[in-house]
């Protein structure tokens, strides 16, 4: 047990040193963080919790899947969203396994490792000026105890959040008190691993959900005004009168790209017909001022 915890800590110092120029265009880190930690659940698999065998699978499923991704090539580009995927499967295998082991130790420096991660995934996206992604904090009460949940909106994935419970690095306690600003929509035990493993059909996702991971690439910076549209009028109810309101919302929005006007009509259960015919009288409008 000593020598997987050992393990784990390595990779909390190697994490500690990477950031997303270096991944970019480089996978051998992140090759060699997954070797690490297939390693510590072919080691660690025979010492779950019973009751935590799916969650033992699940992790490998993921790391399986994050293999895919990183796998050697002379012509990698990942994006930024990318990384924050990549990142956010590692978080993942973390906590499962982290939830899955019997010893505490092993359980405690896994936590550990996954709270390392989000303090990554946290500071790339302050650094990063060119993607608006959605992040925070929100807080939960656990059997009578204020637990810090970290929330990320990830496009192309869905909304992501972890307990933050242990060892949580200085540099993310800083930044504790930034609110997520949406409720969180998780659903089910295991919806982190299910939107990071694209498993739930889109009929099946939540409507927050729905517009993230249906945010297409190029249009990641539109995704805080999307969700606002559908936050301002999800609340209306069903008539004549309020889907008049929805389309107009929607179609004063002239700056969204089709698919996301799409996506927001879908969610809002409104005729895009109508969506874009005010579309077209409030460009026309705009343009005879």
């Amino acid at each position: 047990m000593v020598r997987i915890t050992e393990e784990i800590f390595g990779i909390v110092k190697q994490l500690n040193k990477i950031n997303y120029q270096e991944l970019k265009n480089n996978n051998n880190v992140l090759n060699n963080i997954s070797k690490k930690l297939k390693r510590i659940y072919e080691i660690n698999k025979y010492k779950t919790n019973d009751s935590s065998i799916e969650r033992r699978e699940n992790s490998i499923y993921e790391l399986n899947c994050l293999c895919d991704y990183v796998c050697e090539s002379e012509d990698v580009d990942n994006t930024f969203t990318d990384f924050l995927r990549n990142m956010a499967l590692l978080a993942d295998v973390a906590n499962n396994l982290a939830h899955s082991s019997k010893y505490p130790d092993i359980s405690d420096a896994l936590y550990s490792l996954k709270s390392n991660i989000v303090n990554v995934m946290h500071k790339e996206i302050k650094n990063n000026k060119t993607l608006d992604i959605i992040d925070g904090f929100k807080t939960d009460i656990i059997k009578g105890e204020r637990i810090k949940s970290y929330v990320i909106d990830i496009p192309g994935n869905g909304q992501l959040s972890w307990h933050l419970k242990r060892d949580i690095p200085t540099e993310l306690l800083q930044d504790i008190d930034k609110t997520y600003p949406y409720a969180i929509s998780k659903t089910g035990e295991f919806y982190n691993h299910n939107l990071l493993l694209s498993l739930i059909a889109n009929k099946n996702l939540t409507q927050h959900d729905y517009l993230v991971a249906n945010n297409e690439v190029g249009t990641e910076n539109e995704l805080r005004e999307v969700l606002n549209v559908y936050y301002s009028n999800s609340y209306l109810m069903e008539s004549d009168e309020n889907r008049d309101k929805k389309c107009r919302a929607i179609g004063i929005k002239t700056g969204l790209s089709k698919a996301n006007i799409d996506n927001l009509a879908n969610v809002l259960n409104v005729s895009k017909k109508q969506v874009y015919e005010y579309r077209e009288e409030y460009i026309h409008k705009e343009q005879e001022k």
